[in-house]
């Protein structure tokens, strides 16, 4: 028996520009395959942008503890406005790693991630 189709994995599948999703038929193209990762200090008092523009998210992992929630959104200005993408619980565990759908979530206009003086330690992953 086939196991049931998730969803929100279905709804956040990566498609390329025609609107035919990436799979077995279409893979996707190899520039698109190695993740880059950018690491925020903790305690960044400012919004980092992480990716000013269109790309695929890909998740979080803590490095360092902190009391504040990161939330990530879909903005490539560094204001924390548009499609929230990921929030991370305040005093994450280290070594802590966001849960987001494999094949990542399409940005339309880049990537941005909230600071705070309580703000822990990460590395943001993405394409």
């Amino acid at each position: 028996m086939a196991a049931p189709q998730n969803p929100l994995m279905s709804q956040t599948q990566m498609m390329d520009a025609t609107g035919v999703a990436y799979g077995p038929n279409n893979p996707m193209p190899a520039s698109m395959q190695a993740a880059t990762a950018v690491s925020i200090a903790a305690g960044n008092v400012g919004n980092t942008i992480v990716k000013p523009s269109l790309g695929v998210y890909l998740g979080a992992k803590i490095t360092s503890v902190g009391l504040g929630a990161p939330q990530i959104f879909d903005n490539g200005v560094g204001t924390l406005s548009g499609t929230q993408l990921d929030a991370i619980v305040g005093s994450a565990a280290l070594a802590f790693l966001s849960p987001v759908p494999l094949q990542g979530v399409k940005c339309l206009n880049g990537i941005t991630v909230s600071g705070g003086a309580t703000m822990p330690g990460l590395v943001v992953y993405f394409l």
